[in-house]
């Protein structure tokens, strides 16, 4: 892989929060192609409570005990932590692993106000904006596209809560309700948020991704694989999403996926493709989503498994692929986003 030279960006003010979890100082890998310049930034997991006493006295979000914390409303975005900045946005339990610091930007070189500094450089006042026409994916905007305040019938179920609820009766218990009933499966629609002035059309015939080129043997100039969010839904299930990109001499492309298991039930996908042949002013996106109920997959591979695996440790987000056949496609569409 060619070596590229590292970089330290910081974010002014903005009214946009997600503009916050791009100002730290983390190192920030990245490449120009042809009119665009695409940076990464890979960093740890979120902290899973507060610890710089940015908070007062209220409910118990941080999960301390401590007579129950949560951020002040009369803070500023810019003076709280990251997790009470996710805590005073989200009103519901947080994936186990959030890469709040983790991200991946796409920009269009005419706008980048990115400084080339030398490795290890951090000189906080050369400042960067968030530049007017860019496409971003973070894990802060894809929380933002779940379902926050869904109809508790309506929320995904795990396979045994008819049984459990059943077994509730003789406690008098049937009738519980949830408080805030949320998707807690953390399905989300997020494609990735554009900032700046684009205009989103349909692309030409021949505008589309270009499956052909992808397959081509070509050196790789740049490639990676960035985490944003994941969890296990208490062992009865996987979320995981991440994107993947990897930029030739003739095009670049992005993966973003978030892989949705519930155990014994379905799984889901949410594919979001970003792709650019060289020399291009715009920015192919294709978006699409898929299902697969897991009793028909069982039913369909039931004499095939002589392993004796189950259909839950066969679906997993490093082997969907070859799964992808049982999948319904339930739907997708295709824009460019001119500049």
């Amino acid at each position: 892989m060619e070596e590229h030279n590292k970089k330290v960006i910081r974010v002014e003010d903005s009214e946009d929060s997600s503009a916050i979890f791009m100002q730290r100082k983390d190192v920030v890998r990245g490449i120009d192609f042809g009119k665009w310049r695409i940076e990464i930034c890979k960093s740890h997991m979120m902290e899973s409570r507060c610890h710089n006493k940015c908070i007062d006295i209220g409910d118990d979000r941080d999960g301390s005990g401590e007579a129950g914390k949560s951020p002040n409303p009369s803070d500023k975005a810019r003076e709280l932590c990251e997790y009470c900045q996710f805590v005073s946005e989200f009103q519901f339990s947080l994936p186990e692993e959030v890469y709040c610091r983790n991200w991946v930007k796409i920009t269009a070189k005419k706008d980048a106000n990115v400084k080339d500094m030398g490795a290890g450089e951090e000189d906080p006042k050369k400042e960067a904006e968030i530049a007017p026409n860019a496409l971003v994916f973070n894990a802060f905007e894809s929380l933002k596209c779940t379902n926050r305040d869904g109809v508790e019938s309506k929320l995904p179920q795990v396979s045994y809560a008819k049984e459990w609820l059943a077994a509730q009766a003789k406690y008098h218990r049937s009738e519980m309700e949830a408080i805030k009933p949320y998707d807690w499966t953390y399905e989300s629609d997020f494609c990735g948020k554009l900032f700046g002035e684009w205009t989103v059309g349909m692309p030409d015939d021949n505008e589309g991704i270009d499956m052909e080129m992808l397959k081509r043997a070509e050196k790789i100039l740049f490639q990676d694989t960035v985490f944003l969010l994941a969890d296990d839904f208490g062992d009865n299930g996987i979320m995981h999403m991440n994107l993947r990109l990897r930029v030739m001499p003739s095009c670049f492309y992005i993966l973003q996926r978030q892989f949705i298991r519930i155990d014994e039930v379905y799984v889901k996908l949410h594919d979001t493709r970003i792709f650019a042949p060289q020399e291009a002013d715009y920015l192919i996106r294709d978006v699409s989503s898929f299902h697969l109920d897991l009793k028909y997959l069982e039913k369909k591979l039931g004499a095939q498994r002589s392993d004796g695996r189950s259909v839950n440790t066969m679906c997993t987000p490093e082997n969907v692929m070859k799964l992808m056949p049982f999948f319904e496609k339930r739907s997708h569409k295709v824009e460019k986003l001119n500049l």
